[in-house]
């Protein structure tokens, strides 16, 4: 027994002063947005906080981006707080594409999500408000 308990402290001394890196995380996200928005319905976004990268993906993304995950850039990223914008061309009715920004601001502490939509062309914003859950 004695031994069992030398190795298990050993073991435990030769972690200490090791850096313990977080695993990539994904949430899932329901957004509520007014009408002719352009601020998606469901979003997943993956965090690496090791990496500091956000990807996501919507429906948007997914219909305009060949069905591939779209890289966000990290404003801040702090213990309560994580804000990433993306930019997004799109195709519109006259087949001349549409620029759009993206400002999401995610508070990791309650999951709320806030998303900002700028339509560049028309300098025309739109916003959505939702929550995100931790996807196991």
């Amino acid at each position: 027994m004695n031994y069992i308990l030398a190795a298990a402290c050993c073991a435990a001394l030769s972690m200490v002063g090791q850096t313990v890196f977080a695993k990539p995380v994904q949430y899932t996200c329901d957004v509520k947005f007014k009408k002719g928005s352009w601020v998606m319905p469901k979003m997943d976004y993956r965090y690496d906080s090791e990496k500091g990268t956000v990807s996501l993906l919507d429906g948007m993304i997914w219909d305009h981006n060949d069905k591939k995950w779209l890289e966000a850039t990290i404003q801040k990223d702090t213990e309560t707080k994580l804000v990433f914008n993306w930019r997004f061309r799109a195709p519109s009715r006259n087949k001349t594409p549409i620029e759009l920004l993206y400002t999401a601001t995610a508070n990791k502490q309650n999951g709320r999500l806030n998303v900002t939509a700028l339509l560049v062309e028309h300098n025309h914003r739109s916003f959505g408000r939702g929550t995100c859950k931790l996807r196991k």
